[in-house]
């Protein structure tokens, strides 16, 4: 991945040693934004992949989820959530969670958090701690679950696309 003249720098929201959450502007006027999720086996920390870029092009703009270790995003502190909130304040009337795999996931576990309108969701590995699943078995007995996805942590009325 590199980054276009289009995303610049983001703004750091959160950042620690295996997570960075970071917000991209298109730089006008704009009443959308998008929250991206990294995908299991990301290792970077840096910049507006997997589909960050496509919607900053769209006239989205972005906060980006990166996680470079494959915790399905336990690792977030609670605060994270009142910080973007904070930040990203009144300015927004339609908010888009995305992510494929581990990082759809994350759309999904934390669409009531971030108060999302829609999720797309691209193959999402949501019950990778379930006995029937034994792909993900080495990942999940190293995960001290936080989010999961269950009836309270989805939004309610939304849409959440699968695919």
């Amino acid at each position: 991945w590199r980054p276009s003249a289009r995303s610049g720098h983001g703004k750091i929201i959160f950042r620690s040693a295996t997570l960075c959450v970071e917000h991209f502007s298109t730089w006008r006027r704009n009443r959308k934004i998008a929250f991206i999720f990294s995908p299991s086996l990301n290792r970077l920390l840096a910049g507006n992949p997997y589909g960050g870029e496509l919607f900053l092009r769209e006239g989205f703009d972005v906060i980006s989820f990166k996680s470079n270790v494959d915790e399905w995003f336990q690792q977030t502190p609670q605060h994270v959530f009142s910080d973007i909130e904070r930040f990203i304040a009144g300015k927004y009337s339609e908010r888009v969670g995305y992510g494929a795999s581990m990082g759809a996931y994350a759309a999904i576990a934390f669409s009531r958090l971030l108060h999302l309108d829609r999720v797309l969701a691209l193959s999402p590995q949501y019950s990778i701690s379930e006995p029937f699943d034994t792909r993900w078995a080495f990942y999940n007995k190293n995960i001290r679950w936080r989010y999961r996805v269950n009836r309270r942590t989805m939004r309610a009325r939304r849409r959440i696309w699968k695919t």
